[in-house]
């Protein structure tokens, strides 16, 4: 089981302003979901303490927290929300990294979902105009648009 704790800065995971901590925990052991978010809590108020220092500020409105693990053991999870500096950061069921979306069971199909609508679109979009199109155009369009979409972190 996995707890996630997204869009801080200066973190183990991360890429320009898109960050992540992690730890995991046993959700049958009692008390450790609450230990593990108390880590997750306490790193998140050094990094906000290191950002007002250096002049920058987190947002609060973008910072998620998810866990990670089987339905089973998800259901065994009893936080909604934590708390950095007075502010309350709910549960999410999905987050955005880095281009990908990642739901609590690692499923992948709302990941999936959207990137094959984006190719789909691209697709229709071609087809509109691809009577004026030379074949090596209208690949060279495939290429770039759409086969792109399926491509990327997949």
């Amino acid at each position: 089981m996995r707890v996630l704790l997204k869009r801080l800065c200066k973190a183990p995971y991360g890429y320009a302003d898109d960050h992540a901590f992690m730890d995991s925990f046993d959700p049958r052991i009692p008390g450790s979901e609450v230990q593990a978010l108390e880590r997750q809590q306490d790193l998140a108020v050094e990094v906000k303490h290191w950002m007002d220092t250096n002049r920058l500020k987190m947002n609060p409105t973008k910072t998620e927290f998810v866990y990670f693990g089987p339905r089973q053991q998800l259901n065994k999870c009893t936080s909604q929300t934590i708390s950095i500096n007075g502010e309350v950061i709910p549960r999410a069921h999905k987050v955005r990294y880095l281009g990908t979306e990642l739901d609590e069971q690692l499923s992948f199909s709302d990941h999936i979902t959207t990137k094959c609508k984006k190719a789909m679109y691209g697709l229709q979009k071609i087809r509109n105009i691809r009577h004026l199109l030379t074949q090596d155009a209208c690949h060279t369009l495939v290429l770039g648009t759409v086969i792109s979409h399926l491509d990327y972190i997949c």
